[in-house]
């Protein structure tokens, strides 16, 4: 029934480490550079590689995917942190943002907390590019709002793969999987070349130009088990990866750049990272990015995430400046891990471990 074997079904921690690296790589590019890092490509992969790989081993498990469960699962994981985000930012806006911009904050939170912000700043025609002192505290919130539909949509596209599969075509299921991944992935970059040309800052926010993204994780997952290198090649692959993700905000201009071709760039990296990882080596990027303080990081990266860009905001208004000094920077991201990893210890956690059996 399922002809191609996928990634075995186990704790992979380098792409924890992958997803601190590129929460820290975001903060470091935002609140330093004043431009913008890649790193949320580098979510989107990991993203479509995870949740294609669970939601094929559900469909393995149990003969079909629960959406109930699936979609609790996902409300358990992400809403608490996030509502938390927002409901802070609204009542600090109030105290520290200007009166020009009060109107903003109520249709921003609710667009960042049903997830179609980044919809609603395609639609403003905002510069994500714009300067940071000038920009929303919920602006950040575009890349979760994609990735929250992505939630949505895939497990209907799994769905309508194993029906082509089982009721129209008769094709083995992870094949079928596997072609409509491609399909989607082919159309989507197509789309997203042909927008970003003719408007880039639309197609900065737009998901079916950043669906590819998703799209490729999910082939990666459903190939990976068939690619083998050996160890030096390992350690070449996952230390340029690990390269490529680092200085992609520095080699390209993202913001007014991406996503198009030029979105490649840090997927690729992300993929050299998760291939080393098959046949990893003691001095290897993937097993830097496997240790217990990147796995650890790992754990609180979406906290981490959330809080960093409204503490620089409101730092940046409160002080009214327009750069942030090297210290200063320093103690943003401190409390920014600090708010992460308490939010995260209180929140996060004790809902995801509550039983609804």
């Amino acid at each position: 029934m399922f002809d191609l074997k996928v990634p075995e079904k186990r704790f992979r921690p380098e792409l924890e480490g992958l997803r601190a690296l590129a929460a820290f790589l975001v903060a470091i590019y935002h609140i330093w550079l004043g431009s913008v890092s890649g790193g949320v490509d580098v979510f989107f992969i990991v993203s479509g590689y995870l949740i294609t790989t669970s939601l094929i081993n559900r469909l393995e498990r149990d003969g079909r995917i629960n959406i109930f469960e699936y979609f609790l699962g996902l409300l358990r994981r992400l809403l608490p942190l996030a509502l938390t985000v927002i409901s802070s930012i609204v009542i600090l806006s109030n105290f520290i943002l200007p009166k020009s911009q009060w109107l903003q904050t109520i249709p921003h939170s609710f667009s960042s907390m049903f997830y179609y912000h980044n919809w609603q700043l395609a639609n403003e025609a905002v510069d994500y590019l714009a300067q940071n002192n000038e920009a929303s505290p919920f602006q950040h919130f575009w890349a979760l709002s994609l990735q929250g539909q992505f939630y949505i949509l895939w497990p209907i596209v799994i769905i309508i793969a194993v029906f082509l599969a089982t009721r129209l075509f008769k094709t083995p299921i992870r094949k079928t999987i596997l072609s409509l991944l491609l399909i989607l992935f082919t159309l989507s970059l197509t789309y997203s070349i042909y927008v970003t040309i003719i408007n880039q800052p639309w197609a900065y926010f737009d998901t079916f130009a950043r669906l590819w993204e998703f799209s490729l994780g999910g082939i990666l997952a459903l190939l990976l088990a068939y690619i083998s290198i050996n160890k030096t090649l390992s350690l070449i692959l996952g230390w340029l990866g690990v390269s490529i993700i680092a200085f992609t905000g520095i080699i390209l201009p993202v913001s007014t750049l991406f996503p198009g071709f030029a979105a490649l760039l840090p997927t690729f990296g992300v993929i050299l990272v998760i291939i080393s990882a098959e046949n990893n080596v003691t001095w290897g990027a993937a097993n830097l990015l496997s240790t217990r303080f990147f796995v650890f990081l790992g754990s609180v990266s979406y906290g981490y995430y959330l809080w960093h860009w409204p503490i620089l905001i409101f730092y940046l208004k409160y002080y009214q400046v327009e750069q942030v000094s090297f210290i200063h920077g320093l103690i943003i991201m401190v409390i920014a891990f600090l708010l992460a990893w308490i939010t995260s210890k209180i929140l996060e956690k004790p809902i995801r471990q509550i039983s609804v059996k």
